[in-house]
């Protein structure tokens, strides 16, 4: 096992932390430590706080600036974490997300560049993508500015580079020199993977030099076209339907249920994921 840190976020939306209790024993079990980055503006003697704070290893608070949409800077902020894991190697994930691999699919995109230090390794870039579009010569390096948060793997300190230099930072002036580096309003943006966009066209070098893109090949379909799902996921899109003797022989890679946690939707999985029924009942 090369990745050593689940990196998540939310904000005190429970359509996000609800999740919090079962995805966060799920990722312990693995052997992973998991991490939450909280936006909130409750003190830590909240009830709520107190109840996100008995899950997981760390769980890191973080007042929201009323500048700026929610949602991006719940979203930031587990990128913003990786400062504190700054020579370990760290993937950012979603917090309503579980693995169905036992997280092969990102610990094989973990190269030697990447647990040297010198490149981040994201993958699924082609999701919702036309091949024949990044097959052209001409369009591949406006393909691979795209750039998926989860996962994204690298050292901490590496990943904090995709927005910033300056790993000392405070997490309001973090947020302050993002919105100084794009044309993107942070008060309406809600997804990290737009803004990523938007600073990566700046900066083709820089991207060819320090990222490693991996193509997800459940995205891909024949002659040049593509779903509009990862075939090896159950996906709240498809309201988490799956095929029993498909999940007994490996054939899915992971889960991304319907928001907020729903356990009657999930029961079956969560049994399967040998998440104690303890923690599939917990309400914050």
């Amino acid at each position: 096992m090369k990745i050593q840190n689940i990196l998540l976020s939310t904000d005190d939306n429970p359509k996000f932390y609800s999740f919090w209790p079962t995805v966060s024993y799920h990722w312990k079990s693995l052997g992973y430590k998991v991490h939450l980055a909280f936006i909130t503006n409750l003190n830590e003697n909240d009830e709520l706080v107190k109840k996100i704070k008995l899950y997981g290893d760390n769980v890191f608070l973080f007042k929201p600036s009323n500048k700026y949409n929610i949602e991006i800077q719940s979203k930031l902020s587990r990128f913003y974490i990786s400062k504190f894991f700054p020579n370990e190697i760290s993937c950012i994930l979603d917090i309503d997300f579980y693995t169905l691999d036992n997280h092969k699919h990102a610990e094989e995109i973990v190269t030697s560049d990447v647990l040297n230090g010198n490149k981040i390794a994201t993958l699924g870039y082609n999701a919702y993508t036309n091949y024949s579009f990044l097959n052209d010569p001409t369009n591949m390096n406006k393909g691979v500015y795209r750039f998926p948060a989860c996962p994204s793997v690298a050292k901490g300190e590496k990943i904090f580079s995709l927005f910033s230099n300056n790993i000392n930072l405070n997490f309001n002036d973090f947020i302050d020199n993002i919105q100084q580096n794009t044309k993107l309003d942070l008060k309406y943006i809600k997804s990290d993977e737009e803004l990523l966009l938007d600073l990566n066209i700046k900066r083709p070098q820089w991207i060819n030099t320090n990222v490693i893109y991996n193509v997800r090949e459940d995205f891909m379909g024949p002659n040049g076209q593509y779903h509009m799902w990862a075939q090896r996921r159950i996906d709240r899109g498809k309201k988490c339907n799956f095929d029993i003797d498909k999940l007994k022989k490996g054939y899915y890679i992971d889960l991304c249920p319907s928001r907020p946690y729903n356990k009657k939707e999930i029961e079956f999985l969560l049994d399967y994921l040998k998440i104690p029924k303890k923690l599939q009942n917990v309400k914050l």
